[in-house]
């Protein structure tokens, strides 16, 4: 039997780290944030969940989190959170669930992460990210022609 924890956790990587992935490529040294650009309608793009919430960890991720990029990018999607918050916003639960909702419940199910630096894309296919640099992984593959 699946309790609402282990679906919260499954959850978390999934959504949250769209807002904090960075490039990844050696030439692309400060590659964050990446722009989200959604391969279609918001409405087919995205999606709304209901998760579990937890104010201790809505808490802890706020330590982790760039605000201002958080900001900005809820911003591009309708996703309203104050311009910044103060010691007490975290112990305001109206507070803590919008930020819950923006990074816990909003999912983006199609688009491409483009790092600002060189305009690489990540895609972004069924909510999940694929941040690997196909580039370079064929280009740094050594091929043992005597095989």
């Amino acid at each position: 039997m699946r309790s609402s924890l282990d679906n919260e956790i499954k959850t978390v990587p999934k959504y949250v780290t769209t807002y904090i992935y960075f490039s990844n490529r050696k030439c692309c040294k400060n590659g964050f944030p990446l722009e989200i650009k959604l391969r279609g309608h918001k409405e087919e793009a995205t999606s709304q969940l209901d998760t579990y919430f937890s104010k201790e960890q809505i808490q802890s991720m706020l330590e982790k989190l760039d605000w201002e990029v958080l900001v900005s990018t809820a911003a591009k999607f309708d996703i309203e959170l104050p311009i910044s918050y103060n010691l007490e916003d975290k112990n305001d639960d109206i507070f803590l669930k919008a930020v819950h909702n923006a990074i816990m419940n909003f999912q983006i199910l199609e688009a491409d992460l483009i790092c600002p630096i060189c305009n690489h894309k990540y895609t972004v296919s069924k909510g999940v990210p694929n941040m690997l640099d196909q580039e370079n992984i064929i280009n740094n593959v050594d091929i043992d022609m005597d095989i």
